[in-house]
Formats: C-alpha cells, structure tokens, sequence
C-alpha cells in the first residue's frame, strides 16, 4: 500500500514504526503507531527486517540479559500486519535461540516457499566466531526456545527436530522426563543426568 515500516531499538529494546506514503504516522499500526518496546531485564537489538508474502512482518537481531552481559541469543519477532505479535508464532510472537556461548542473527531473507532464512553467527567463551545460515519453517508454533520452570531446569532448544539437552541446577541429578510433540502426543520418556542430550530422531 506505499507505506513504510522501520525497526530498530529504543533504550536496548526493539521497537517498529510505519509511515503512511505522506509521511505521516500510522496510528492504525500497532499501538499509536508503534510496535512498543517491552520493558524488561532483557536487551534487544534489531538488525534486519523483513516482510512477508502475507504482509507479516520479521524482526532479527539478539536478546541479552542484562544480568548475563556478553551472552546473546538470536531473536526474531513476527508481527500481524497491523502491527501486533503474531499469537500462532512460537511463544507469542517472539523466538530466541542460542547455540555455544553467544548467538546472533544480522540479517534474514524469505524463500518462495515461505520459509525463513536466517543468517549471523555463534561465538564462544572466547570469542571465536563461526558463520552460520538456519532456514525456519514459517509455522512456528511452540513454546520459547529456552524453557524454565521453577528455575529447577532448562530444555532447549524448542521446538527441536533431532536432539535436545536438558539442564538441572544441580548437576548431579538424574531427572525423569516426557516429550510431546506439537500436538500434546507423547513421543518419548525416560531419565536424563544433566547436560546430557536426548536424542528423538526424525
């Protein structure tokens, strides 16, 4: 429709606007406007942005917690149209990811097809950086990457299609555990020590 949409940050938090073709806010768009930043003890850094065949709207960048700094996920946002976050995508809208130390996505692509192609980079403790490209599907419909519950444990990554981890607070412990899969059947039980991978196969 001629109108312009921009993303970036707002005070370490990610944030959208859309302009109509006379330059002029949107007030229709999201709230007054804009696709508000949430505040909360996490950073957000927008990089790129991308618009859907059927209008929805991506955001890519990194999440930090400001407790852990150094320490990135890879984020991506997905909007309604009107500006919203889109509630049949992952955990409300929002996804994160994370694979060694810090994980970050700087630019994004869509294919035909509709799935998304992300592009960015893993980094170690040290620094060391290995370029990565991950494709997504478009329907994305799980629960956050990183799961807590009563700060007694931690899978990730979800949704996932080959292995997981699980992790305890107590290292030493041996836990009991079921995975469903999206649509609440049970696909695998058993224990686990933690850190220990939990492979579900194909």
């Amino acid at each position: 429709d001629g109108s312009s949409i921009f993303a970036g940050n707002i005070d370490e938090h990610a944030f959208a606007i859309r302009f109509r073709t006379d330059g002029s806010l949107d007030s229709s768009f999201s709230v007054n406007g804009i696709f508000p930043p949430v505040v909360s003890d996490t950073l957000e850094r927008i990089f790129d942005i991308q618009l859907q065949p059927d209008g929805k709207i991506l955001l890519v960048g990194h999440s930090e917690n400001i407790k852990q700094i150094g320490e990135k996920k890879m984020l991506i946002y997905r909007l309604t149209k009107d500006g919203y976050p889109d509630p049949l995508f992952a955990n409300r809208g929002r996804i994160t990811y994370v694979d060694q130390h810090s994980s970050v996505i700087n630019t994004t692509a869509m294919q035909s097809d509709g799935r998304m192609l992300i592009g960015g980079y893993f980094a170690d403790a040290n620094r060391f950086r290995d370029a990565v490209v991950m494709r997504l599907h478009s329907d994305v419909s799980s629960n956050t990457t990183d799961i807590e519950k009563g700060n007694t444990f931690t899978i990730y990554p979800n949704p996932a299609h080959n292995n997981i981890t699980l992790t305890l607070n107590q290292t030493s412990a041996i836990a009991t555990y079921k995975i469903a899969n999206l649509y609440g059947q049970l696909v695998l039980q058993g224990t686990a020590k933690s850190g220990e991978p939990i492979l579900l196969g194909n």
